[in-house]
């Protein structure tokens, strides 16, 4: 359960966002006895930094904070991933785009589970696809970044973690650049990895030195944890302004990323 001390966000629009009231407010949705008790002794850097990256880059979009309770720990944190889910599903108000730093390796969830898509909702969902210690010399996929209904994020700088899953098919929209891209390996890691998986990530963005206000003074932070708020935002500035103009939003990203639209510079 992460936490996110109010505060601290006033003191970051002051510094990086001038131009934005430093009042600006987020909303809070708590499961699972999640709890945003705003005491400064509970401040997290994780939930600290995806809601100054929201609140400070996607200026007036509404933001939500989603605190899920510790009841799902002791199963690793599936079930509370599930729970949030299911509650957004049947949420009127859902978002138009939904990010995640955090995932489990393939091998940590049974096979049902890991195909497992019993629902489908227009957000978007763009989910950190962070590198991770592993003594198999097999490159594993991360579950939840290789769902085909998600767009997974890298970083551009720390370690690269391009690899195909093993527990879900290629989608034909981005066969053409999984296939250019494990031609350019020349069979540097044939036998490690499903040539005819789902590949990903499916973008990247910086991730190096972010500055953020964690408990009352600024910290550098890096890792994909910074990069994916940050390119979240920029989709949810892209919703904002298509949803003034009376158009839809976008929705699910990944047949536009690796189409033609995509692809532009």
């Amino acid at each position: 359960m992460t936490r996110c001390f109010g505060l601290l966000i006033r003191g970051f629009l002051t510094l990086f966002r001038p131009d934005v009231p430093d009042t600006t407010k987020f909303n809070v949705k708590l499961l699972d006895g999640g709890a945003n008790t705003q005491l400064r002794s509970d401040a997290g850097f994780e939930a600290g930094l995806d809601i100054e990256y929201t609140v400070g880059l996607a200026t007036n979009v509404p933001t939500t904070f989603i605190s899920v309770g510790p009841g799902s720990l002791a199963t690793g944190e599936v079930e509370g991933f599930l729970d949030e889910i299911n509650a957004l599903i049947v949420d009127p108000k859902r978002p138009n785009f939904l990010s995640t730093s955090y995932g489990f390796g393939e091998d940590d969830i049974i096979l049902p589970v890991a195909q497992g898509d019993t629902a489908k909702v227009s957000a978007t969902h763009t989910h950190s696809s962070a590198p991770w210690a592993h003594q198999s010399s097999l490159r594993l996929a991360m579950e939840a970044s290789s769902q085909q209904t998600l767009s997974a994020l890298r970083a551009t700088s720390l370690h690269r973690r391009d690899s195909p899953t093993t527990s879900r098919p290629q989608s034909t929209y981005q066969k053409a650049d999984v296939d250019s891209y494990i031609a350019s390996l020349k069979g540097q890691y044939d036998g490690l990895f499903n040539t005819s998986g789902r590949g990903f990530p499916d973008v990247a963005a910086k991730s190096v030195n972010f500055e953020i206000i964690p408990t009352s003074h600024v910290t550098l932070l890096s890792g994909t944890s910074a990069s994916t708020p940050v390119f979240a935002s920029v989709i949810a500035l892209l919703n904002d302004e298509l949803i003034s103009a009376g158009k839809s939003p976008l929705g699910f990203l990944n047949p536009f990323l690796y189409g033609a639209a995509g692809r532009a510079r």
